[in-house]
């Protein structure tokens, strides 16, 4: 059995990466994730730090 799917996301590349790759966000997409806060100012960058509760 094979089964696929196709999703269409009718945005810039770039806009979808920065909502999926910055976990504030993550809430909004990964079912169970607990929430995030941000211990940074700018960027998100590599060393860029943050905090996560339980769900």
């Amino acid at each position: 059995m094979q089964i696929a799917t196709r999703i269409v996301i009718a945005r810039p590349i770039r806009g979808v990466f920065a909502f999926v790759s910055n976990p504030c966000c993550w809430t909004d997409w990964i079912a169970g994730a607990a929430p995030v806060q941000r211990t940074w100012s700018g960027q998100l960058d590599v060393g860029t730090t943050f905090r996560q509760g339980a769900p």
